[in-house]
């Protein structure tokens, strides 16, 4: 008889968090708040995002919220990279009232970061190619 095939380890997502979160938003919700969060993240995006927390609608349709008692967390899938990207931590009486841009705005700010990031690093590549330092 066949040895049965090993159950295939469940992948680890890599979690980011946007700048701003602990500029902001820390403050905003407060330390038992914010820690309450970071359980729920470690707990439940890190093993399966798109399981655990519900779709947003237009204009926020890319985003996903995850409900961590009285707090939301606002984030974004990369499957391709197996990342998720937290964009905003916030109660949920004023999360959503005007926070919509707030929310797109963090987004695009993040990836203007990646991409000045990934340019930084090709020309570092370049230039170890060509024998010159960094």
């Amino acid at each position: 008889m066949a040895p049965k095939p090993k159950p295939a380890k469940p992948t680890t997502w890599t979690v980011r968090y946007t700048e701003r979160i602990l500029k902001d938003d820390l403050e905003d919700v407060g330390h038992a708040a914010f820690q309450m969060a970071r359980k729920a993240i470690d707990k439940k995006l890190k093993v399966a995002p798109d399981q655990y927390g519900e779709s947003l609608h237009d204009p926020l349709h890319p985003f996903r919220k995850l409900k961590a008692s009285h707090i939301r967390i606002v984030y974004r899938v990369n499957p391709v990279a197996a990342e998720v990207l937290i964009l905003m931590i916030g109660d949920r009486r004023d999360i959503w009232d005007a926070e919509q841009t707030e929310i797109l705005d963090r987004y695009e700010e993040e990836r203007g970061r990646q991409i000045v990031r990934t340019k930084t690093q090709a020309k570092k590549k370049g230039r170890k190619r060509r024998g010159q330092s960094g």
